[in-house]
């Protein structure tokens, strides 16, 4: 899905499904992977810090 938004030509995606079939899950997906993780102060954390590099390093997280 992230592909398909990358190389999408339109300025603008709509995205219409019945209930239940994914679409917030997958916008939360594309907040993620876009999205940048700051501090308190607004400043972008460093890569140490952020979460997905904590989960995969073995590291601890707050899901909270």
């Amino acid at each position: 899905m992230i592909k398909w938004f990358l190389e999408g030509v339109a300025e603008a995606q709509l995205i219409t499904y019945p209930r239940r079939w994914g679409k917030s899950i997958n916008l939360s997906m594309l907040e993620y992977f876009f999205g940048l993780e700051l501090d308190e102060n607004g400043v972008e954390l460093p890569e140490e810090m952020k979460r997905n590099h904590l989960l995969f390093t073995g590291g601890e997280i707050d899901l909270r």
